[in-house]
Parts: C-alpha cells; sequence; structure tokens
C-alpha cells in the first residue's frame, strides 16, 4: 500500500486518486483523477486570489460606496490620504469621526495652506485673520458655527469647505484648542462661540453662559474662560442670546472687554433688535452682523435658497455673511455651491474681511 505523506488536503486527494488508478489500471479514474487535481488547483488559486483582493475590495468600497443620498468617505490611514470622494449637490456628506489629531495625521494641509500669525502688535482680530485678496466681484462670507461637539461633521468642515469659510467652535468642544490649531492648518480662520442667555427658558447656554443677571465681572471672568480655551481665534460668534443681546447694562462692558482683548465679534442673528451694532460702534469694536441664517434642521431647498438669498444681498450691498449651524447635508451642499461663485459674479471672502470698526 503507498503511504501519502503530504498534508495539503488538495495535493493529497489528487494523490490518493492517482495511487487508485495505477493500481486498477482504469482509465476513467486516471481521467477523473486528472480532472479533480486541476479543479483542487483551480479552487486553491481563486482561494489565495480572493485572500488577497478582499482588502482592496473592501477600501474601494468604502470609498466610493453611496449610502442612500450620502457621499461615503473612506479615511485611510496614509500622511498621503486624500479626499477620494468630492461633495456633490447629490446629498449630505458622511465622515467617520476623527480626533483633531486623527485629522492632521490623515489628511496632512498641502504645503502654503496653514494660516500664518501676523506681527506680534497686532490685536487678535487681525493677527489670527486669513488673508483675502482684493476682488473686485461682491463678497461674499460664510461663517460655520457649533463646530467640535461632533467630530466627523467637525472634519467635514475643516477638510470639505473651501478655507474662505470661516469657522466657529463651541466652547464647550473637547480639545477645542487643538481643533482650532487643526482649522488654521488647513487654512480657516477660526472664531468661538460666545453663549449668551436667551429669551427662551429651555434654550441653556451652558455652564459659562453669559446672564443678564450677573454681575458684570462675573460675566467678564466667564468671557476669559472661554477665551483662554480658544487660542489663536480671532473673535467670538454669538450663539443664543435674544435675551443678553438686548440688555445694555449686561451687553456693553462683555462688548468692552472684547475691544480691550482685541477680539472681533460676529452676530449670528439677523434680528435687528440686538444691540450690537449701536453699542459697539461707539467704541469702535470689530463687529459683523449676519445677513441670514441656516439651521441644522434646513432641507435641501432651505439651504439652496438661503445661499442664493445671501449671494443677492451680496450683490447688492457688495458684502454679505451667511451664518450656518452644520449638518452633513449643508456642508456638502455649500462645498459644491461655492465652486460656482464665479459665474455668479461673487467673491468668497473670511468673514474677517467685511469686520466694521
Amino acid at each position: 500500500m503507498s503511504m501519502i505523506s503530504t498534508t495539503d488536503p488538495v495535493e493529497r486527494q489528487s494523490a490518493l486518486l492517482s495511487a487508485t488508478a495505477r493500481g486498477s489500471g482504469a482509465g476513467p479514474l486516471r481521467f477523473l483523477a486528472a480532472l479533480l487535481f486541476a479543479g483542487g488547483l483551480l479552487a486553491a488559486a481563486l482561494f489565495l486570489l480572493n485572500e488577497r483582493l478582499m482588502p482592496l475590495a473592501g477600501w474601494l468600497s468604502k470609498a466610493t460606496g453611496m449610502a442612500g443620498s450620502a457621499v461615503a468617505v473612506n479615511h485611510a490611514p496614509s500622511a498621503a490620504a486624500g479626499l477620494l470622494t468630492a461633495p456633490t449637490l447629490a446629498g449630505p456628506v458622511t465622515l467617520s469621526p476623527l480626533s483633531p489629531t486623527e485629522l492632521m495625521q490623515h489628511y496632512p494641509p498641502l504645503p502654503g495652506q496653514s494660516l500664518q500669525e501676523g506681527e506680534f502688535d497686532l490685536p487678535a482680530w487681525q493677527r489670527f485673520a486669513r488673508p483675502s485678496p482684493a476682488a473686485e466681484r461682491p463678497h461674499l462670507a460664510m461663517l460655520v458655527t457649533g463646530l467640535g461637539l461632533n467630530k466627523g461633521l467637525t472634519a467635514a468642515a475643516i477638510l470639505y469647505l473651501p478655507p474662505d469659510i470661516s469657522l466657529s467652535f463651541s466652547p464647550y468642544a473637547p480639545e477645542l484648542g487643538a481643533w482650532i490649531e487643526a482649522a488654521r492648518a488647513h487654512g480657516h480662520e477660526a472664531f468661538v462661540d460666545l453663549p449668551l442667555e436667551s429669551a427662551a427658558p429651555q434654550d441653556d447656554p451652558g455652564a459659562d453662559g453669559l446672564m443678564t443677571g450677573l454681575r458684570p465681572e462675573e460675566n467678564e471672568a466667564r468671557l476669559d474662560r472661554i477665551i483662554g480655551r480658544a487660542p489663536h481665534s480671532l473673535g467670538v460668534t454669538t450663539s443664543l442670546g435674544s435675551r443678553f443681546l438686548t440688555d445694555r447694562s449686561a451687553l456693553q462692558p462683555v462688548l468692552a472687554a472684547l475691544k480691550k482683548r482685541g477680539l472681533a465679534v460676529i452676530e449670528s442673528s439677523p434680528d435687528p433688535r440686538l444691540l450690537i451694532g449701536e453699542t459697539g460702534a461707539a467704541i469702535h469694536l470689530p463687529r459683523l452682523k449676519a445677513a441670514d441664517t441656516l439651521d441644522q434642521a434646513a432641507s435641501r431647498v432651505d439651504i439652496l435658497r438661503a445661499l442664493e438669498a445671501t449671494g443677492a444681498e451680496a450683490r447688492e450691498a457688495r458684502q454679505a455673511l451667511l451664518v450656518v449651524q452644520p449638518s452633513p447635508l449643508s456642508v456638502a451642499l455649500i462645498a459644491a455651491w461655492c465652486q460656482q461663485l464665479i459665474n455668479q459674479g461673487l467673491a468668497l471672502a473670511p468673514a474677517s474681511n467685511m469686520l466694521a470698526q
């Protein structure tokens, strides 16, 4: 009886059949043995090929896959990795949660993209601003607020949106300073949201919210804590504030403190009853008021309508600011819409470019 020493299952099967055929001298068995041997080799080859191709197939599926109307983006941990799927008007962009460190590792900024600080003796609103090239066309600015709490959405805003779009971060965001540095590294100037008391009792400005019932010294201390967590921000963006921003006695000391620290203020609401414009003008505080706003629940139609309306306002007034509370949908639509600005006779500009004193 012949000994079969091989341990490979395909080779063992072929060897056994070959031994049987030699013992019987049967031609059909030889043919069957050869056929099974060839089939075994083919199966082994396909198995090995599948093992090699499966990781690549999974990578491609993540890089280009569509889930409903969402654009999927792969996060390959490569220093040379780039955005593999461009945002389109088809639907929202989705991005895996990335910390600021992971974002910088996986998607390092392009050479020359990072913002450089201005001269040290300039006020913060000028030292940390993004330079804006002169343009004869009317200027349209956008400011995206509330960033840093949702990692995926924050990473999407930093990576997808044009660098001329300004970003404002929640003062309660973990790793706030690192998020601001990542944004600046990718060319975005940065603000920090300033939570203010609202007239609606359900709107909570949080532990460091500025309140009309607090002494001015306490509100200033809260302002300092917020600013201290947001290095390299050039100013603040009002968040909530329907009560605080209509109370002159509470507002004046805060605006004076911002002026003293060389910071600008963006008024995120177009509500004409708010007092920042009047009160800030008296002390020459750098300031800017939104022409329109978009909230997180805005639909595709709402987002495109607001973009067109703000563009029309910019053409009429020569400049306009749209403040956006972001969603995956709005990030994708804004990124795609901005590519058409040159055809609309508009120039995208950072919010700092429009600050009045």
